[in-house]
């Protein structure tokens, strides 16, 4: 799992009911609070990247030390996790629809996404067995695909 998923699922959605209730925001102002954390912290995180994953060689021996990759490597992952945090200030999302059942509805609406992403290459794929043969460059109106596809 990405950290992008895990900050969006969940970070955003406690922190969101956790803005509204305590610190009563408004939607607007929670809105803006994620649009500035996401890119305030993840422009911070990638300069962790920039600045703390240098490599240092020893000169005397052969050995690297790799604590740059690790600098690097959680900067990146901050940086994704705040990226995650980006989209709920400004797209609309199963947390304006409901917060008490936004879970129910993201796993509806995802699982609703992947039978399309299932479903659309077996229709392409009847499609192009359907009317793969083409008896002119005219077809007539019984192959409307014909003309679309090279034949």
């Amino acid at each position: 799992m990405s950290a992008a998923v895990v900050a969006k699922v969940f970070v955003a959605k406690p922190l969101f009911e956790f803005l509204r209730g305590p610190c009563q925001l408004t939607v607007l102002g929670c809105r803006r609070f994620f649009s500035v954390v996401g890119f305030v912290g993840s422009a911070a995180s990638m300069a962790l990247v920039v600045f703390g994953g240098t490599y240092t060689v020893d000169t005397t021996s052969t050995a690297v030390t790799t604590t740059g990759a690790a600098i690097s490597t959680l900067g990146f992952t901050l940086a994704m996790g705040f990226i995650g945090l980006h989209p709920s200030g400004f797209k609309a999302n199963y947390m304006d629809l409901s917060l008490h059942s936004s879970g129910l509805l993201s796993g509806m609406g995802n699982t609703m996404a992947s039978l399309a992403a299932f479903v659309a290459p077996l229709v392409v794929g009847h499609v192009l067995k359907e009317y793969v043969r083409c008896p002119a460059p005219r077809a007539p109106p019984s192959m409307p695909f014909c003309p679309v596809f090279v034949c």
